[in-house]
């Protein structure tokens, strides 16, 4: 079921398969995310959860058992329930289930809000430990994209990503979706700019660890695009696209996918976030739109 929010400035629209951002609107009529085209990328603008990135071999070990995870995890494909419903607000709600329990042996509750304040889309996502007995352990982490408009003479060399501020950026090259630990082929900036290009990707997405800047904005200025995310409340920061594809991904990760030497256990997984029992978890990041 499709979940419409509104103000004067911007129209958002969010399936409950996923809790997905499904359409952002502009009150002029520019759509934002990316449409999802089968043929291309299906998904819009998914969430990440229990696991960001990719297991290796799919697989994980807890207390000596051996579990199997596609990547990203299953919030993505799954039925949300409408927890609470406000003027400005919508709160969607997601608990173990039989199906979960034998690929993700923990009781959990994922909450994720959507919140417009002006031109500004908050997006929340809360975890609950519902076990009085045993940890919970998680990784979560946003993945939305968002249109490349190419109009009047406009490309996708057109385009920049914006840091708040210079950076060196650590990327961690993937193979076969598995990240490295080392850092190389790091992208050059200009200034705080990092110029789009179709060979930018060419080796799947780029994966930052360790960046300063509390936002980074996806830039066109001969259009006057902007959209401009805070993501300083997570660790690690993905971008990806797809040659010749109209859209990049602007993703806030707290986790990412396992290392190439990684063990299989999940109780030691890299930025596993890790939930004693009746603990929460409030992650948040802000979307501004020009």
């Amino acid at each position: 079921m499709i979940y419409n929010l509104t103000n004067e400035f911007i129209t958002i629209a969010i399936d409950s398969v996923g809790a997905e951002l499904y359409s952002v609107k502009t009150s002029y009529g520019r759509e934002y995310l990316w449409q999802g085209d089968p043929a291309v990328w299906g998904r819009r603008a998914p969430v990440l959860f229990p696991i960001v990135g990719k297991l290796k071999n799919n697989t994980y070990f807890y207390n000596d058992k051996e579990y199997n995870l596609p990547q990203h995890g299953f919030a993505r494909d799954l039925e949300f329930h409408i927890h609470e419903q406000f003027e400005n607000k919508l709160v969607f709600k997601l608990t173990e289930n039989e199906n979960t329990l034998k690929v993700f042996p923990f009781q959990f509750a994922l909450l994720i809000s959507y919140q417009l304040e002006g031109s500004e889309i908050t997006v929340s996502y809360e975890v609950h430990n519902n076990s009085g007995l045993s940890n919970l352990l998680f990784s979560i982490g946003g993945h939305p994209a968002f249109n490349i408009i190419e109009e009047n003479g406009v490309s996708l060399y057109d385009y920049y990503l914006d840091f708040e501020q210079p950076e060196f950026l650590h990327n961690h090259p993937l193979q076969n979706g598995l990240v490295r630990k080392e850092t190389a082929s790091h992208p050059i900036l200009e200034g705080t700019k990092l110029n789009l290009n179709k060979q930018l990707f060419a080796n799947d997405a780029l994966v930052f660890s360790g960046i300063k800047s509390k936002w980074v904005a996806l830039v066109c200025d001969k259009i006057n695009y902007r959209v401009q995310m805070n993501r300083e409340e997570f660790p690690w920061f993905g971008t990806w696209g797809k040659d010749d594809v109209p859209f990049v991904c602007l993703e806030p990760w707290c986790g990412h996918a396992d290392y190439e030497d990684h063990d299989l256990n999940f109780q030691i997984k890299d930025e596993v976030v890790t939930l004693a029992p009746h603990e929460s978890f409030l992650r948040s990041y802000q979307i501004n739109f020009k």
